[in-house]
């Protein structure tokens, strides 16, 4: 029993209709042109402490290039082109977009990505 409960409390449940709709519509088209593209970051923390999600992170393996031709009904900002970002922007809200990441001599890939990225959740402690 005491197993049970330890598990249900290590159990990250995110619910999908959570989820922003245009962040899905941005991961699906990415795929329908061939890419892997997945939510991170700090989104998915906010999701899994149940916290609203102010920005939405999208990792890819389209180059920023493929990523501009592929989104021309979004407002684009090339803020971050030269390190693989960009902002995709619809109805104000910003969706940053980065080719992923990896450290040098390793084939980019989301594991590499993640690897790259600081994931730090802080929740207060009560008890």
């Amino acid at each position: 029993m005491l197993n049970e409960k330890k598990n249900d409390k290590l159990y990250l449940k995110i619910n999908p209709d959570d989820i922003d709709p245009k962040a899905l519509f941005i991961i699906r088209k990415l795929n329908d042109f061939g890419f892997d593209a997945f939510l991170v970051g700090g989104g998915i923390r906010d999701l899994i402490l149940r916290k609203n999600v102010n920005d939405w992170d999208i990792a890819t393996q389209a180059s920023v290039e493929e990523i501009i031709k592929s989104f021309n009904d979004f407002k684009i900002v090339t803020v971050g082109k030269k390190h693989g970002t960009i902002l995709l922007v619809s109805n104000r809200i910003q969706y940053q977009v980065s080719t992923f990441k990896s450290i040098i001599g390793i084939q980019p890939n989301l594991q590499s990505d993640l690897r790259c990225r600081d994931f730090t959740i802080n929740r207060e402690l009560t008890g």
